[in-house]
Formats: C-alpha cells, structure tokens, sequence
C-alpha cells in the first residue's frame, strides 16, 4: 500500500491517511484476529483451569483422582500441540497488520528484517471482512490517532503518535494486571477456605486441593509475569520518548525518521509478544483511556508549538 503525499503538514497528513478505506480495513483486520485469539484463550482458561476447579471440588467427595489426571494429561497435550501455537500465530499476525497500518500512517520505513513480509491485501480483505460480519461497518475505528496531530507540520507528529501508543497500551495492561492479581489472590483465599472447613492435614490439603489446582495457579502467575514484564518494556519505552521529546523541543537536527523506526521495533515486538487482553475489558477502559491519551496528546501538542513560538 503507497500513498502520495496528500498534504504538506506532517499531521494532517496523518489525520487524512488514518481514515483511509485500506487503513481502516487493516484496523479491523487486526482487531478480528486479535479478537480470535482471545476467544481461543478464554477456552483454553476456560478448560485447564475452571474445568479441573470443578473436577476439584468433585473430587473431595468422590475419588476420581484417575480422571482428573487423564483430564489435566489430555489437556496439555493438546495445548502444546495445538492451542497455544495457534493463539501465538494470530498474535503474530495481527501485530503484523497493525505495523502496516502505523508504517502506512505514520510514513515509516517497513523492517523487513525484523518484521518479514508484509501481509498481503487479501490477507487484510479476508479478515476485515469477517470483522464486518461482527460489526456493521468501519466507523468506530476512524481517528485512530488523535486529530491534534493535524497541528503539527513536521515529522514530530510520528513520534507524537507513538508515544500515545505507549500510553495507551501501559494504562490498560497495568489496569489488567491489577485484575488478575485480585483474582489470584481470591483463588488462594478460597484453596485455604476448603481446607479449613474439611479439616485437612497439610499432606491432604497438598494432595486433594493444591495439586490438582495448580496448573490454574501457576497460569495466573504467568499471565501476571507477563503482563508485567509487557509494562517494563512498555515503561522503557516511554522513557526512551520521553528523554527524545526534551530534545526535540530544544533541536531541530535530530533525525526524526531514524529515530522513529527505532521506536517502532520495540512497539511491534511489544504487540507481538504481549499477553491477550479480554475485548470486554479492553471495551470497559476504552473510553476514559483515550480521553486520558487525548489529554495527553493535546498538551505535547501545545509543548511543541510553544517550543516553536519562543
């Protein structure tokens, strides 16, 4: 996908190509496959954990020890040889749709290296395409990017953009891991509860209640390390915009362009490597996040022309 210059302002420029029919079916495209991904997640939590939670339970009652262990054997096997490599997939994929879209947008040079190949058009269709069978059109992905940007006349407007990615992205994961955490907590509450109230010795406790749950444990405590470490990088990379941005209000030779592929290396290996984030939770954040970003935005913006003003 190549675009002409449609506009001498850099952020105008932006604000036009955001909403662009192909940019928008990239977004939606992206958005499909994610969603995908996650609704294969939620299965798989579904059926490792809430599955053998029940089983569990049963089983202080009835001994069907033989059962959870051929359930819980089943069900690994299949994750490892199906399940977590066809979410991983469509991870992949859809972080690669969505750095077309930035690449598109923001005129940024492609990273075949890092990246590969870029997604084909009709890669982009199909999807989008089912994302419309979900959605009626593409109205609610318009303005991606904050329309300030259209203030901005120079290439300060990508780094503007990215950093709201940055934002963005570490409100909502830091907001998520919170949720997991209490989840977690509650879950550890309620094994000690069980063994309170059946009068356990710790060698039964052990046995009949933590063993068989703790491939659920230990999920919540990846999802939680994950998610965390997706935060330090998402943190590092709001430093590294941060110090960028007490340069460019203060020096114009810097290369902005070089500068933003190098920005835009770790934002993609950031979506590809990230936990899943529920739809349903992402949709309860959404709106005050992005009054958060615009906020955000609309004083860099000011910054900037301020800067430029003195």
């Amino acid at each position: 996908m190549n675009f002409q210059p449609m506009d001498k302002s850099i952020g105008r420029e932006i604000v036009q190509k955001q909403n662009m029919n192909d940019m928008l079916r990239c977004l939606a495209a992206q958005r499909y496959l994610y969603s995908s991904a996650k609704i294969l997640f939620f299965w798989q939590l579904i059926f490792s954990t809430i599955v053998v939670v029940i089983l569990s339970l049963f089983n202080l009652y009835k001994n069907i020890s033989w059962m959870i262990a051929a359930y819980g054997s089943l069900i690994a096997i299949i994750d490892v040889t199906f399940w977590s490599s066809l979410i991983k997939k469509r991870k992949e994929k859809a972080a690669k749709i969505q750095e077309l879209f930035d690449t598109s947008v923001l005129n940024i040079k492609w990273n075949n290296i890092l990246v590969g190949e870029k997604p084909t058009d009709e890669e982009i269709f199909r999807y989008s395409e089912k994302y419309k069978k979900r959605h009626s059109d593409f109205g609610i992905l318009k303005n991606w990017y904050s329309t300030k940007i259209g203030e901005i006349q120079s290439d300060v407007a990508k780094i503007i953009c990215q950093r709201s990615n940055c934002t963005y992205d570490y409100a909502i994961r830091d907001s998520f891991s919170n949720g997991i955490f209490i989840v977690l907590v509650i879950t550890l509450l309620f094994l000690l509860f069980i063994g309170f109230v059946k009068g356990f010795t710790l060698q039964s406790f052990f046995l009949l209640v933590v063993f068989p749950l703790l491939p659920a444990i230990l999920l919540l405590f990846k999802t939680i390390n994950e998610n965390d470490a997706s935060k330090k990088a998402l943190d590092d990379l709001r430093s590294i915009t941060e110090s960028l941005w007490s340069k460019l209000l203060l020096d114009n030779k810097i290369d902005i362009n070089l500068k933003a592929r190098e920005i835009q290396d770790k934002i993609y290996l950031n979506r590809k490597n990230s936990p899943l984030i529920f739809d349903w939770y992402y949709n309860k954040k959404r709106k005050q996040l992005e009054k958060e970003m615009g906020f955000s935005v609309d004083k860099l913006v000011q910054q900037y022309k301020n800067s430029k003003n003195t």
